[in-house]
């Protein structure tokens, strides 16, 4: 678990951040594992998915399953997290070229079908981005297809695609922060589909993110996301590259939230 040893104050912060924040659809800290038979999974924290019990085990059918380079069952939140803290996935076996690369995923439930959508994390990456590099996926293609996606097509570019099934939107995204290797690079997403916008936010361990990047895709406006029963984080497809390095505290709304709470965020990571 994450280490408590707080100041006075710092409890009472904790508690105002607790307070202020919306539910979680999900939320992975990586902190804990469990393993059913051969398979090791990452719990998901947030207020989505169905629980239920599988002997003494409490499951969630939001949970991430675990898998090593190569499809071997493996224990993957092992490294330690954002400020020394904790755990994060650790996904830095996927050097450049590697086939089959280590992923977290579950193909049980679909998070949601979104009307607006916030997506945060934590990322720390070991090599350079690369094209069609997934950070997190719940995006089926096809005509039928839709969902969420964030996905690398360069050292310093990301994109967040959506889709209803019946289009798709894209809301690309220059961000010098994530060229950056070896550091915690705290990101997020916010999209609004009423007004068809997504703000971009990044941050680090020591200051808040800049003001928002604004990204307008008028396609997106009414769309409700396709619910796709897959969730991915770290590599989209087994031909597909797999990114390389760590990831911690992601989060998934299914609201677009405001600057203020997406900084609560990033700093929450800091304080527990």
């Amino acid at each position: 678990m994450k280490n408590h040893a707080r100041s006075v104050f710092l409890p009472a912060l904790a508690a105002v951040f607790a307070v202020a924040l919306p539910a979680q659809v999900v939320r992975y800290g990586f902190d804990s594992t469990y393993k059913l038979g051969a398979a090791q999974w990452t719990p998901n924290t947030g207020a989505g998915g169905e629980k239920s019990a599988k002997g003494a085990v409490q499951i969630n059918s939001l949970d991430l399953r675990m898998f090593a380079a190569g499809g071997a069952n493996a224990d993957l939140a092992t490294a330690p997290g954002v400020a020394g803290r904790g755990r994060a996935l650790d996904l830095t076996g996927n050097t450049p070229g590697t086939v089959n690369a280590a992923i977290a995923q579950q193909n049980a439930a679909a998070p949601g079908a979104f009307k607006a959508l916030t997506i945060t994390g934590w990322m720390k990456h070991a090599a350079p981005l690369q094209k069609d590099m997934t950070l997190i996926r719940n995006f089926a293609t096809g005509p039928s297809g839709g969902g969420f996606w964030i996905f690398a097509t360069g050292p310093g570019t990301l994109v967040l695609q959506l889709g209803d099934g019946q289009k798709s939107a894209k809301f690309p995204v220059r961000a010098p922060a994530v060229a950056v290797p070896d550091q915690w690079v705290f990101f997020a997403a916010s999209w609004d589909g009423g007004a068809g916008l997504a703000n971009w936010y990044f941050g680090d361990e020591a200051g808040a993110p800049a003001a928002p990047v604004r990204v307008a895709a008028p396609a997106s406006t009414g769309m409700t996301l396709t619910a796709t029963k897959h969730l991915a984080v770290g590599r989209a497809s087994s031909k597909s590259p797999g990114f390389c390095g760590l990831f911690d505290d992601i989060r998934i709304f299914d609201t677009a939230l405001a600057q203020e709470k997406i900084e609560e965020i990033r700093q929450s990571a800091l304080d527990r």
